[in-house]
């Protein structure tokens, strides 16, 4: 879920005209895992793809968050960076924001990935003290790394944008999920201004706070990243 809501909140900060075909478990089950007839991109042109969320454009599918936010930040102009190396620091900044959210995510489900936090929640308690000990501020002080080298170029985390790229709207994802699920751990944290003002600013953009507002925009489910 944190992924597709990702996903939303970059469409609804690009602009782009989108629509969603369907977020009902069974419907999305059958997409992957279903009778052929369900699953019409299997023999089809378009490219296999292995677990949601899924961009779907005319006969181009894709899978994969970071590939689905790399594409659609190439395709509407958000992804300006300055330069090769520039670009190489998005990347590697996408990649640490991937890793929190599949390393938190992980916290909490340590004895089956896709099993439910209930049946594991006993097993996981130790797993999720060291992750708010240890992970979680050692993420957020690599992000507010990142923003403090930065702030004499742009609002933004890598070069000088003047708005924000496929790679802001992710870390403003973590930023989204730091206060929410690991809201008495953020509070300790004294020392991560720019980290904060980036999510203040963030959520004031028009089209995010619309995002922020909508029904694709929903709660943490305090068990998880997502």
């Amino acid at each position: 879920l944190c992924y597709a809501m990702l996903c939303y909140a970059t469409l609804f900060e690009l602009g782009a005209a989108w629509t969603l075909a369907t977020s009902r478990r069974q419907e999305v089950s059958a997409y992957f895992f279903g009778r052929p007839e369900h699953r019409p991109w299997v023999g089809a042109e378009l490219a296999p793809v292995l677990a949601p969320p899924v961009l779907r454009r005319g006969a181009f599918q894709l899978c994969q968050t970071p590939a689905i936010l790399r594409y659609l930040g190439r395709l509407y102009g958000r992804a300006g960076f300055g330069s090769l190396e520039e670009e190489a620091q998005g990347e590697a900044l996408l990649q640490c924001i991937m890793d929190y959210f599949a390393e938190g995510r992980a916290a909490f489900h340590p004895v089956d990935p896709l099993g439910s936090f209930q049946k594991q929640q006993v097993a996981a308690e130790p797993y999720i003290r060291r992750f708010a000990a240890e992970r979680v501020p050692r993420f957020i002080q690599h992000f507010e790394l990142v923003l403090a080298r930065n702030v004499q170029r742009s609002d933004f985390a890598i070069g000088a944008c003047a708005a924000p790229t496929y790679v802001d709207i992710a870390l403003f994802q973590a930023f989204r999920a730091t206060e929410a699920q690991w809201k008495d751990t953020f509070a300790r944290m004294r020392n991560v201004p720019h980290f904060r003002a980036f999510g203040a600013r963030m959520a004031s953009r028009p089209r995010i706070a619309a995002y922020l507002a909508s029904p694709e925009c929903m709660p943490f489910s305090g068990d998880s990243m997502m």
